[in-house]
């Protein structure tokens, strides 16, 4: 999360969304974050953040979150996960042994949509926009142009791997498809595919 008040920006992080990169990069572009003055969690949600500061002070900012690809976003967060040995997680995850049995898990016990990061209770989106991970480059900087800041967004918090597809076969991939299926429609990325065998 990152508020500031000049210019006004409320910034919903979704977890490995690059929003560490975006955090860092506004910061060294001497904005001021004001999410401290809040007690708010780094990744909380809008309808947290509007509990925490007010519905007028989130309307008089420009909100935004990134979201990406739900295939891609598990590969990350697992690969993320396996890569910090004091994440919470750790020892779970690095437990199942391979990333078939880590998907089943998550799509079994533990689903977190990135819609309820910017989503109210009746599903109407709170944020003013939603930035693309697959075009962050260009989108935010089309939105720090609107702010009329100077920011250079380099994408420091990258897990080291190949393409997604390379990690899922038919049935994970499916498995992904019906568990994040509301994700995959209010993102549009229905269009994603595993290349043909």
């Amino acid at each position: 999360m990152f508020l500031s008040k000049n210019p006004g920006i409320v910034f919903v992080h979704i977890y490995k969304n690059a929003g560490t990169s975006i955090r860092r990069s506004l910061l060294r572009a001497g904005i001021p974050d004001q999410s401290g003055d809040f007690g708010l969690p780094n990744h909380a949600t809008a309808s947290e953040i509007i509990a925490g500061i007010g519905q007028d002070e989130f309307r008089q900012r420009l909100s935004f979150a990134v979201v990406r690809n739900p295939w891609d976003w598990q590969v990350s967060l697992y690969r993320y996960v396996l890569e910090k040995p004091n994440h919470h997680q750790h020892e779970m995850i690095r437990g199942f042994g391979d990333f078939e049995t880590y998907i089943d898990w998550r799509c079994r016990e533990e689903v977190r949509l990135q819609k309820s990061f910017v989503t109210d209770d009746s599903g109407s989106i709170l944020v003013d926009r939603i930035l693309k991970f697959e075009n962050l480059g260009e989108e935010f900087a089309k939105l720090c142009d609107e702010l009329d800041v100077r920011v250079d967004l380099p994408h420091l918090n990258a897990s080291r791997r190949g393409q997604w597809q390379d990690c899922y076969d038919e049935r994970t991939f499916q498995l992904i498809k019906r568990t994040f299926a509301a994700d995959i429609d209010m993102f549009g990325y229905g269009d994603c595919r595993l290349p043909a065998a």
